[in-house]
């Protein structure tokens, strides 16, 4: 054992936890810098980790994150990067503020803060969830012009990338126009068509309140439709579904399924190929609407 997880070992056993954790709302950015250092090197120990999770680090980071001291901001967005390995602490992270900050330091002028920041993002975006609301507050972006930036790219602003858009695969179709075959969609994937970079990719939930249009169809990925949640126009007998119609019918109904029904699929290199016949695999065929 080094003398890092000596020294960390000792201020847990002193019940050094709480106070450090304090410390990071103090006023003096020093201290502040010097207690994130700490807790760093303590979370390097997976016990320790968990023992300073259970004490709000998330929370009690949100303030050095928005601070306007480089040092404490690089500081605190590596122990986001230290603390933030698991669903659980990265949920706290998210709802309690602390997306927008770390990705604010991205656009940081410093060198340190803005890899530091990138390792965090990295970390941060293990799942689809997280994945997903680090590109809607614009990080993918900036990591895009990071990278295409000889002196401002780092070891993990490449890789931060990369995970951020494979696990948002309806904004990496729409960028790209295909998914790796490591890729897997499940319930939920839509194709909304291709986009721009810089462009936002609309939310499913927004593009389910949308009134029907005559603008592109979107393709949804919908294999297990329930009939009791799709509510039929009037005179379905007498007149075929409009498009629009079908659209916003589908893209609510797979909207409404939990994320314990996913079923998931495989994409094949360089397209993209439903699984299934239309009719059962993709919520916008009359058929399924109509059984």
């Amino acid at each position: 054992m080094n003398d890092t997880h000596l020294h960390s070992s000792a201020a847990a056993e002193a019940d050094g936890i709480d106070p450090l954790i304090n410390t990071l709302s103090s006023k003096r950015d020093g201290a502040i810098a010097n207690a994130a250092t700490v807790l760093t090197n303590m979370a390097m120990q997976e016990a320790l980790r968990v023992s300073i999770q259970s004490h709000g680090i998330m929370h009690a980071l949100i303030n050095p994150l928005h601070s306007a001291n480089v040092v404490v901001q690089s500081k605190a967005a590596l122990t986001v990067a230290a603390t933030a390995c698991d669903a659980e602490a990265r949920t706290e992270l998210m709802n309690s503020g602390g997306l927008e900050p770390l990705v604010e330091l991205l656009r940081s002028k410093n060198d340190e803060v803005r890899r530091h920041a990138s390792w965090a993002v990295m970390v941060c975006a293990g799942e689809e969830l997280m994945a997903t609301e680090l590109c809607r507050l614009g990080a993918l972006d900036i990591l895009e012009e990071i990278n295409l930036s000889v002196s401002r790219k780092n070891k993990f602003s490449e890789t931060a990338y990369n995970k951020l858009i494979n696990n948002h695969l309806p904004l990496k179709y729409s960028r790209t126009g295909y998914l790796s075959s490591s890729n897997i969609i499940s319930d939920g994937f839509y194709d909304y068509g291709r986009i721009n970079p810089g462009t936002k990719l609309c939310p499913l939930k927004d593009l389910c309140l949308q009134d029907p249009n005559d603008l592109r169809t979107i393709l949804l990925i919908n294999s297990k439709s329930s009939k009791s949640d799709v509510s039929l126009p009037p005179s379905t007998e007498d007149k075929s579904p409009d498009v629009g119609s079908m659209r916003s019918i589908s893209s609510l109904s797979s909207f409404k399924k939990s994320s314990k029904e996913k079923t998931s699929y495989r994409s094949s290199p360089g397209c993209f190929c439903p699984p299934l016949p239309l009719s059962s695999s993709w919520g916008l065929s009359a058929s399924s609407l109509l059984d």
